[in-house]
């Protein structure tokens, strides 16, 4: 019987050190585990908000580069506009041009061949419907008095020298509506090209800004899975304890209660082998009652029995 209750108290010893130390090591590692989930999701939120940032500036270089390839493609279709418009005008002004060549050859080569006839005047004018003044710096300029007759020589002269001036202005205005047109050729081919450089700058910026997303996202990834590995973790922690607790809490509560009874029990047993002891030598000289004989009934007599 003492082996036996010698065995209970090891027994709970055993179990309630080992039931203290891993409550010890639930607590350290639950600690452990909880700092860590609240440090990876620190670490998750700073890499969503940097995500966040850098997918706003994303968007905004995405839509600088959508205004820009707006910017140069209307900048394109007026160029491509102005330069129809150059080249329709430049073939009207050289068109026109070619025709009042033709026609100021047309009229030489008719004075040629009636010089010297009445009817070599291609272009009239009546000399008597002129006013006085006219007449006089006709007079002066020919150097002979006008008459009906010698009015119209070098009358073809001045429509020749009006063609001429004609032609010349075309001349001019194709001259200057081509230096234009280089200018504005120019200047767009600047404009596109600085667009473009701003395109660039603008489409690196956008491929750096993916990199670092797809960084960010690898490390919140791996963030994620170390959470996860932490809650799981914490979970078997938060499982173990449930599946000793029973059994633990159960001894750490009654071991002082347990020991005080089997120390008790202990006691009553010494002093009823004592007792028993004793009372065979008194048998020897005062014979005991045969109900008392029985180990049970002397223990009950003696008031140990519970």
């Amino acid at each position: 019987m003492f082996e036996k209750l010698k065995g209970e108290a090891a027994s709970d010893t055993k179990k309630k050190n080992h039931c203290k130390s891993e409550y010890h090591s639930i607590t350290k590692k639950s600690n452990n585990y909880a700092f860590l989930i609240q440090k990876q999701t620190a670490e998750i939120e700073t890499l969503e908000n940097k995500m966040s940032e850098l997918e706003s500036e994303k968007a905004a270089a995405a839509a600088e580069v959508a205004e820009i390839d707006s910017d140069m493609d209307k900048a394109k279709n007026l160029r491509t506009k102005a330069n129809k418009a150059f080249l329709k005008a430049k073939a009207d002004d050289e068109t026109g041009m070619a025709v009042l060549k033709e026609t100021a050859d047309a009229i030489s080569a008719y004075y040629e061949k009636h010089a010297q006839t009445a009817e070599a005047s291609f272009v009239e004018y009546d000399p008597d419907k002129l006013s006085d003044k006219r007449k006089q710096l006709k007079n002066e300029e020919k150097k002979y008095t006008l008459s009906k007759a010698d009015s119209q020589k070098g009358a073809a002269d001045s429509v020749l020298a009006l063609i001429e001036r004609l032609v010349q202005n075309l001349g001019t205005e194709i001259k200057d509506a081509q230096a234009d047109e280089a200018k504005a050729q120019t200047d767009f081919e600047k404009e596109q090209k600085l667009l473009q450089t701003s395109k660039t700058k603008l489409s690196k910026k956008i491929a750096s800004i993916e990199g670092m997303l797809a960084t960010h996202a690898g490390s919140k990834e791996e963030a994620e899975l170390a959470q996860t590995g932490s809650k799981t973790d914490l979970k078997a922690q938060k499982d173990y304890k449930t599946s000793i607790q029973e059994e633990c809490d159960f001894i750490l509560e009654n071991f002082d209660d347990r020991a005080a009874d089997r120390a008790g029990e202990m006691e009553g047993l010494t002093r009823a082998k004592e007792l028993l002891s004793g009372a065979s030598l008194v048998e020897q000289k005062t014979p005991v009652p045969l109900e008392m004989k029985e180990k049970g009934s002397l223990i009950k007599y003696l008031g140990l029995a519970k």
